[in-house]
């Protein structure tokens, strides 16, 4: 989006969007690409290590290739590991979470401490998705440990909750317990 007009005009159709049609709509307001365009996208079309999303020659109307940068907006790099989660790369489950990993890698480089807690926060769901909850639970014990430096309180109450979840599900139900009195004061 180019204006805060067309910006206000995005956020009024997305709020009556369901999530998955929310996604696709956010990105091609953010690239200009076609729903099929994005639809047909694939991991080997994303580096997010490099920062880019690629279309291969002959996918796109025109037939000519092309490249987004994933910094160009924010928001961008979790929307594409969302559809790893949400838009089923069905048994892809290596490659999503190797999505993961760079995704956090470029955070790195930003450096952009929040969202390098916001996507181990989102790996942390997507080792859940796939039945991981000991990596989901040390996931978010680090999301914790940076949000006590970083966030405002409700984010780390947040950390608190999502640790807590996470604990108890690996049967840690006592510090699960002492986390979630912490988050409700907090919260």
């Amino acid at each position: 989006c180019s204006s805060d007009l067309e910006l206000a005009e995005l956020q009024s159709v997305l709020k009556h969007l369901p999530d998955e049609l929310a996604a696709v709509t956010k990105f091609g307001a953010w690239t200009g690409w076609r729903k099929s365009e994005i639809l047909g996208l694939q991991w080997k079309n994303v580096d997010l290590a490099r920062g880019l999303v690629h279309l291969s020659p002959g996918t796109t109307k025109n037939g000519q290739g092309r490249t987004y940068p994933v910094g160009a907006h924010p928001g961008l790099s979790q929307l594409l590991l969302a559809r790893a989660l949400y838009f089923g790369d069905k048994g892809e489950d290596e490659a999503a979470l190797e999505a993961c990993a760079r995704a956090r890698d470029f955070f790195r480089t930003v450096p952009d401490p929040a969202g390098v807690a916001d996507v181990d926060d989102f790996t942390a769901t997507v080792h859940f998705f796939l039945g991981h909850p000991a990596e989901a639970a040390d996931l978010l014990d680090r999301c914790l440990t940076m949000m006590t430096t970083i966030g405002d309180e409700r984010s780390i109450a947040y950390a608190k909750f999502r640790l807590a979840y996470a604990r108890g599900v690996v049967g840690d139900h006592e510090g699960a317990l002492e986390l979630l009195a912490e988050a409700e004061v907090e919260y």
